[in-house]
């Protein structure tokens, strides 16, 4: 059971799939019928998707992953044309017109595909972002468990909400108004899942005119990697320091942050041509500390004279329980005060190491945070 399971090609969401569609027509322009039409995945030499041209000359080849492919088109008495470089991203529908000349179909005539100045298919509005290549190579904040915000705030038409980047808004719309996924299958709620940036191999983002299987405005969907015909692996270290960064404008002393992610990832074939994996590790240590700021009884309150907060607004006045009258001056007498709380308070409360009544206590606190993650699939 285990090993069927590991020799069976993984399934993707069908809203994150994509479409192949054009017209095959000869050299004056006349529509060719019954033409065979084949995308082949480059990566992993897979003929993903064939295909036969109607009346009309139109083939359609839904069902295909974002990747790079080769479309070939045979007919009798003519040549065989070969498109390669079809780049297909997630959920897009992309036409590919082929021009047959006549002759053998021993002979070929390979071109490649020119790169979509419109997209003619679809009306929808947003952007890719091809993580694999660039994430790394910018200065985006955030870090490998939770950089799929951090890409959205430089793609068009997306915007951050005041103070939240768990609620973006794309072209206006609210954050209810939009859905995640991963690998096209939608999540009802953002934030639900936890991306690991390292293994994301695009981002793609539609924030106008989405089709109707999406209920809402935007949608956002993150595209995994996936192994090919070749072996390759990649070992990574990503270190940031507060002694290079500044203090907080209200912090006494600056507090250290160190920040180590280690990831280490290989993909290849299990079986040439047929199976593949793709398996990472993460790891994420965060010795971090950080400055916080309380309030606590100054060494006047501790002895029981209560006299500063006369001064105060508003004044507040120290009542005696026992005659409903205030002590005089906010004073309590050393008499009335217990001597377990005293002892309590010495032993669990710390004194003041700044001036004032109110945030009068500031320290570093650790907080370690140290996260592991590893995935595999096929």
């Amino acid at each position: 059971m285990s090993l069927s399971l590991l020799l069976c090609r993984s399934l993707m969401g069908q809203e994150g799939l994509s479409t192949l569609r054009g017209t095959i027509i000869d050299s004056s322009g006349a529509v060719i019928p019954g033409v065979t039409v084949a995308a082949r995945e480059v990566s992993t030499n897979i003929t993903a998707r064939t295909a036969s041209t109607d009346a009309q000359g139109n083939y359609e080849m839904p069902g295909l992953k974002a990747a790079n492919y080769q479309v070939t088109a045979t007919q009798t008495g003519f040549k065989r044309a070969v498109v390669d470089d079809v780049m297909l991203q997630s959920n897009q529908v992309r036409r590919v017109d082929i021009t047959l000349e006549v002759g053998e179909v021993t002979s070929e005539v390979t071109v490649s595909a020119a790169a979509e100045a419109i997209q003619t298919e679809q009306g929808k509005i947003g952007a890719d972002f091809n993580a694999a290549k660039r994430y790394w190579d910018l200065p985006i904040p955030g870090n490998a468990f939770s950089g799929t915000y951090a890409v959205l705030a430089i793609l068009p038409e997306v915007q951050r909400a005041p103070g939240d980047w768990g609620a973006p808004t794309f072209a206006g719309q609210g954050g209810n108004q939009v859905n995640m996924g991963q690998d096209g299958i939608k999540e009802e709620t953002l934030n639900s899942q936890t991306v690991n940036m390292e293994a994301v191999q695009e981002v793609k983002a539609v924030a106008v005119n989405q089709t109707a299987e999406y209920a809402r405005v935007g949608f956002f969907d993150t595209i995994s990697k996936s192994g090919t015909n070749q072996f390759h692996g990649e070992a990574s270290y990503y270190h940031r320091n507060s002694a290079l960064g500044a203090r907080n404008f209200f912090e006494d002393q600056k507090a250290k942050v160190l920040y180590h992610t280690m990831n280490l990832s290989a993909s290849g074939p299990i079986f040439k041509d047929k199976t593949f994996f793709y398996g990472l590790w993460n790891g994420e240590r965060v010795p971090g500390k950080a400055f916080y700021l309380t309030s606590v009884p100054t060494d006047k309150m501790r002895a029981g004279d209560f006299s500063e907060l006369l001064a105060s607004s508003p004044a507040v006045v120290i009542i005696d329980p026992l005659t409903d009258v205030p002590f005089p001056d906010n004073k309590i007498p050393s008499q009335r005060l217990s001597s377990v709380a005293t002892t309590l308070q010495e032993g669990y409360i710390p004194r003041p190491n700044r001036p004032g009544l109110v945030d009068n206590l500031g320290w570093i606190h650790p907080y370690p945070d140290d996260q592991f993650r590893a995935d595999v699939w096929s």
